[in-house]
């Protein structure tokens, strides 16, 4: 599978790799979209999920004039037929710091219905306070980064997975509910080739699982390029092929980059279609 074909990467340059002059005010033609479908070929693991981004800088004025401020979070379900290319809502967002905005529900209603629009999906947008947000704690997974293995492929490798042989044969049909992490995985920008990381969490009901073996794989993606959508696809895809799991959720924090981050959550679970909110009291507004 190719890491981005032509007409992904002709989208995605519009405004990646390229000086961006950063709008003024509210520009919602600035958004692009990338066709998910080009991205999935070769991958024959279908998961429910969505992508979450969150914006930490959100700006715009009061009726009055007064800059507002407030922490966003989008999510986009995995089916809807695009994604947004990153560099364009970043620009997108820009716009609003010196547009005037009538009211917090105008504001939400403006980000739902241009980011729904762009991905041709119903779009969940919920705002928070600044003084409010509080992002999601994650615990309860056992860390694999300090395994004692060694990695010597850093292009995605499936083969690197296999299912451990147990020595009893009853237990080779039992399944254990396991939960995986790694904060060193590093993937590249499909168009700059600028370095993306995050934390990869993977919870997954399976037999026994060779941790070594989970760490060479997610190594494997060190010199790969690709979006943080894809690369989860990937890993879910991988993963589910290879290990053949009974159930499998993968979902990955990439680290904070212009403001924003990207979230992408992958399941087998059919009803899986939002993940934890962030620990806030309460939101803003809230769908």
């Amino acid at each position: 599978m190719s890491a981005l074909n032509n007409e992904a990467k002709q989208q995605a340059s519009e405004h990646l790799g390229q000086f961006s002059q950063y709008p003024t005010r509210y520009s919602p033609d600035v958004l692009v979209s990338i066709k998910r479908q080009p991205l999935r070929e070769g991958l024959k693991a279908s998961a429910a999920g969505i992508d979450r981004w969150t914006a930490y800088e959100l700006s715009w004025l009061s009726p009055s004039g007064a800059p507002m401020m407030a922490v966003a979070e989008f999510d986009i379900d995995a089916h809807s037929p695009c994604l947004i290319e990153s560099k364009s809502l970043k620009l997108y967002l820009n716009g609003f710091n010196h547009e005037v905005v009538a009211s917090l529900m105008a504001l939400h209603a403006m980000l739902v219905r241009d980011l729904s629009a762009c991905v041709e999906y119903p779009v969940t947008v919920r705002l928070y306070p600044l003084h409010e947000f509080k992002p999601l704690a994650i615990s309860g997974y056992t860390c694999i980064d300090n395994e004692a293995t060694h990695c010597q492929v850093y292009q995605p490798d499936a083969s690197l997975l296999s299912p451990v042989s147990s020595s009893r044969q009853t237990d080779s049909c039992i399944y254990h509910k396991q939960r995986w992490c790694s904060h060193v995985f590093r993937s590249l920008c499909p168009v700059t080739a600028q370095p993306d990381w995050a934390s990869v969490f993977i919870d997954i009901e399976a037999s026994h699982i060779n941790s070594e073996q989970l760490l060479q794989y997610l190594a494997s993606f060190r010199q790969h390029q690709g979006f943080h959508e894809q690369c989860v696809e990937r890993i879910y895809h991988d993963i589910w092929q290879q290990l053949k799991p009974k159930a499998l959720t993968v979902f990955a924090r990439f680290m904070r980059r212009g403001g924003l981050d990207i979230n992408p959550y992958r399941s087998s679970d059919p009803k899986f279609h939002q993940a934890p909110a962030c620990a806030s009291l309460t939101s803003v507004i809230r769908q």
